[in-house]
């Protein structure tokens, strides 16, 4: 015979939280936007469509021309030529459309990737961490008691179950008897949790570098526990509704979150791992690119006098 009645009102889940994988190279940002694949199309359309305008065209004009004057647009450059035949238009047209598409989108990104830390792809998902685990390169940790290491035997999932075989259980408890999550996390470890703990002690993208998991491994209501003969169960029930409803729990709930967060923080030297500017490490790249034309610049010119001089 029950005791008590429960009211649930909200739902906690657990995952997993990693160390960031490494960034991405930057100076090598600026052929990020696209894939190898898509840069191989880009380099296919410029060597075949100036030989399919010059015999579509109606404007007749030399494969050099049309050539230099596409590359030239897609450095947003207007086009060398004009046309005036309405066949004309349409293909000037199609191909002036699909570089803006092209252009704005490659730009939007590079951006992006510069401002923005990119980092590899890592184990981003159970599956993954599943294979990982059985290969020997990452180890798993999580709190010594954890119910989630039941949840997880029992599981019908094998990724799951790889996992819990393998799973190493730590003391989180401090000298005060405080729980705290590791501080720093090691390279192929992956820690087993509450995500609302994670989110407190690590905070949220862009500004950390811990990896939460957006995958979660098991579901736990959280909800008030009242006396099975208290007579306002269901006018409570209904007021906890209406207040979830209406969002004040989550603007509460999001407010004392914070607050926690601030306090957590307020021994802990901040480190920003969001948007930075750019530096000369991230534009090196694009100097790199720079230098190395001008030095073949140099070669062709030099060669172009050593040229002339010997046919005078």
């Amino acid at each position: 015979m029950r005791a008590v009645d429960f009211i649930p009102y909200t739902i906690e889940d657990s995952t997993f939280v990693t160390r960031l994988p490494k960034t991405v190279l930057k100076p090598a940002a600026f052929l990020k936007p696209y894939q190898w694949p898509v840069w191989l199309t880009l380099v296919f359309v410029l060597a075949t469509v100036p030989i399919l305008f010059r015999f579509i065209m109606k404007k007749k004009l030399s494969g050099r021309k049309l050539f230099l004057s596409m590359i030239s647009n897609m450095f947003n450059k207007p086009l060398s030529f004009c046309v005036e035949s309405f066949r004309d238009r349409i293909l000037v047209g199609s191909w002036i459309t699909a570089v803006f598409f092209l252009t704005s989108g490659y730009t939007t990104l590079l951006l992006s990737s510069l401002t923005v830390p990119l980092h590899e792809n890592g184990v981003r998902t159970i599956k993954d961490l599943a294979s990982a685990v059985s290969a020997g390169r990452y180890r798993c940790l999580t709190n010594r008691g954890s119910v989630n290491l039941k949840l997880m035997n029992e599981s019908f999932d094998a990724d799951l179950r790889i996992i819990k075989e393998n799973m190493v259980e730590v003391e989180w408890f401090s000298t005060d008897g405080a729980i705290i999550a590791p501080p720093k996390i090691r390279k192929n470890v992956a820690i087993l949790g509450p995500r609302w703990f994670f989110t407190l002690e690590y905070g949220e993208p862009p500004y950390t570098n811990k990896y939460i998991f957006k995958e979660s491994i098991s579901l736990v209501n959280i909800g008030l526990a009242v006396n099975k003969n208290f007579c306002c169960t269901e006018t409570l029930r209904k007021t906890i509704s209406w207040l979830f409803n209406a969002g004040v729990f989550r603007k509460l709930y999001s407010n004392e979150f914070y607050r926690s967060r601030w306090r957590l923080l307020a021994n802990r030297k901040l480190t920003n791992f969001g948007p930075k500017p750019l530096s000369m490490t991230d534009l090196l790249g694009p100097f790199a690119l720079l230098g190395g034309g001008c030095f073949l610049g140099l070669l062709v010119l030099m060669f172009s006098v050593i040229r002339y001089k010997l046919s005078r």
